[in-house]
């Protein structure tokens, strides 16, 4: 029975330290992905550039220019164009008066055209020359120049309207990922994200799985077996530096849409990215220690010491104790090692702080958003997203800590035992 489990616990052991090195490379992947297609959502270059706005809305002007209809537009207008003709009429009449008034001469033009033109039979007339521009105006020629004119006129408005941005990094993504363009460069990463999150979740619930069988395969040997302790303390390190290496909790707040219409046109920004972070225990281990804040660097190497290199310590001091190597089991400092750091050793409150955190940042982001929809109008459509979430990396901590404290106890029943 005991070299039957202690195969059981090597081929289990096997393919557990098989998975491990896909699923930190994996993860840490998964990890640069996400930031990569946050930076390309990013709020900056959507509702708050002049650029994303400017495209939408040149996109608008041109196809309300496009379908101009100029006859329409004329005819509702005559009224205003007789009105101005008949302006024109006068005043042409009075310049005419003003400039023969001076001179015998002029005086002499001015008395043959009072004689010959009547300026009240000419104003007669109006709603005919009224017609007649209207009918050129309208004609398929003059109405495709007047829409050609109008639509080179507002390129070059909108050509003179931009904002200088820095999308130096923004384009080297799009490039890295071999796109021509930003929304397909959109596209392959959400692809490339979903397949990727599925097979990593696949993987961390079989590694996860193992350890417990591992677990269950030592306890039935009741402590008969001191390889498959050795094991299963190697497994749990596994764990340990999974968790600590892959990334615990992604905080996201994301606008999903903003959208509203104008001139019957949809004006639309999608999945805009107001704050993404993706971080692992050693990720926020290297932000505190590389801070300029003395006391932010105390306070980094106080977290990882508590929740990671206690806890191993402790881990690797029990097994030496246990195996008695070089004599260790008369060792003082192995004796306070193994049974005296239990009290220091907070991996599970790492847990617990972490769960906790992801709480707290899902009630801020969620109660921020709700403060927000309460200022939108109601003509524009705000949908809002919570995209905090625990990550695998949690998962692989919260099965070592829970782990260890089973083996814990394994490790000292076995240890009175002997």
């Amino acid at each position: 029975m005991k070299y039957v489990a202690n195969l059981a616990t090597v081929i289990v052991f096997v393919a557990a330290l098989a998975l491990t090195p896909g699923l930190v490379r994996d993860s840490l992947s998964l990890q640069r992905e996400k930031a990569d297609l946050g930076e390309l959502n990013h709020i900056y270059y959507g509702i708050f550039s002049i650029n994303a706005w400017k495209g939408q809305i040149a996109e608008i002007v041109l196809a309300e220019i496009g379908r101009m209809d100029l006859k329409t537009t004329a005819k509702q207008l005559k009224s205003s164009i007789e009105g101005q003709l008949s302006i024109i009429i006068d005043k042409l009449n009075e310049r005419i008066k003003e400039a023969n008034k001076d001179s015998i001469g002029g005086k002499l033009k001015q008395a043959l055209i009072n004689l010959v033109v009547d300026v009240e039979e000419v104003k007669k007339g109006v709603p005919g020359y009224a017609d007649a521009l209207i009918t050129e105006m309208t004609s398929p020629e003059t109405e495709k120049k007047v829409k050609q004119l109008a639509t080179k006129q507002m390129r070059s408005y909108f050509k003179k309207t931009y904002e200088k941005q820095k999308t130096t990094y923004r384009d080297s993504i799009i490039e890295l990922y071999g796109a021509g363009d930003i929304e397909t460069a959109k596209r392959n990463l959400a692809t490339t994200i979903k397949d990727r999150t599925t097979h990593i979740r696949y993987q961390m619930a079989i590694l996860i799985i193992l350890s417990f069988v591992m677990v269950v395969i030592v306890a039935l040997t009741k402590g008969r077996s001191g390889f498959g302790f050795g094991l299963l303390s190697l497994n749990l390190l596994v764990l340990m530096a999974l968790g600590v290496c892959t990334p615990m909790i992604d905080l996201e707040a994301k606008i999903g849409e903003m959208s509203f219409f104008l001139l019957g046109h949809k004006v639309a920004f999608e999945n805009q990215i107001l704050y993404f972070q993706s971080k692992s225990v050693l990720d926020v281990f290297m932000i505190m220690i590389t801070h300029k804040d003395f006391l932010m660097k105390v306070v980094g190497v106080l977290m990882i010491s508590f929740s990671v290199v206690i806890p191993v310590i402790k881990l690797l001091s029990s097994l030496i104790y246990f195996f008695n190597v070089f004599g260790a089991q008369k060792s003082r400092v192995i004796n306070i090692l193994a049974f005296k750091t239990g009290k220091w050793s907070m991996a599970d409150v790492m847990v617990v702080a972490i769960f906790m955190a992801y709480i707290g940042f899902s009630g801020i982001v969620s109660n921020q958003f709700d403060k927000m929809k309460a200022l939108v109008p109601t003509e524009i459509v705000f949908i809002t997203t919570n995209g905090t979430n625990l990550q695998p990396g949690f998962f692989a901590f919260f099965a070592y800590a829970l782990l260890a404290l089973i083996v814990s106890g394994m490790l000292k029943s076995r240890i009175e035992q002997v």
